[in-house]
């Protein structure tokens, strides 16, 4: 098992919130997270206790490629979040976005 502490993702150690698809791209390349998707071990993500959101923009920056390639229940098989429950209507709504972008990115080509 692998944990992600987005702790180390924070702007300042005062920073409630996680926003930004470029800031969450930065981090998926410094937790590895194409590596990690591809290897036999599930991965915890702990959110702060403290952090009050997770923007979209963040998510499908950090997870919208591994929702892409693992799949919905896929993902959700390899990632678990420790996080205050209020956050998780925010990732489940990630999870669903990233697949929709994927959708229309297909009709795009």
């Amino acid at each position: 098992m692998k944990i992600i502490d987005l702790n180390e993702a924070r702007s300042s150690q005062e920073a409630k919130v996680f926003s930004g698809r470029q800031r969450g791209k930065h981090w998926r390349r410094e937790f590895d997270l194409d590596r990690l998707d591809i290897e036999n071990k599930n991965v915890v993500v702990k959110i702060p206790a403290d952090v009050f959101s997770v923007n979209m923009s963040f998510f499908l920056g950090l997870f919208g490629e591994s929702v892409r390639t693992l799949g919905i229940q896929g993902f959700w098989v390899k990632y678990t979040f420790e996080c205050d429950p209020v956050l998780m209507p925010s990732i489940r709504q990630g999870v669903d976005r990233a697949l929709k972008e994927s959708s229309a990115l297909a009709m795009s080509a």
